[in-house]
């Protein structure tokens, strides 16, 4: 198989990988220990997960999109 195209294909493992995970995570801990719900009376437990969702979000986004960021300047190069 050429470098490229399984690079490509790597990342791409990579990435879905990455974001089961974090789903995995995140819908255990809302779930389960009840953390996304607003009526069980843990308000700051609640604030404190979302918080947690959409920071982690971010920082996973940005590292994804540096994964592929520099898989196109590879390929961009050669």
């Amino acid at each position: 198989m050429e470098p490229d195209i399984r690079e490509f294909l790597l990342n791409i493992l990579r990435t879905l990988s990455i974001l089961l995970l974090w789903g995995m995570v995140n819908i255990l801990v809302g779930l389960r220990y009840r953390m996304a719900v607003f009526n069980d009376g843990h308000i700051a437990g609640t604030i404190l997960f979302y918080l947690w969702l959409v920071g982690s979000a971010v920082l996973m986004y940005r590292h994804i999109k540096g994964m592929w960021k520099d898989t196109l300047r590879q390929r961009d190069i050669s």
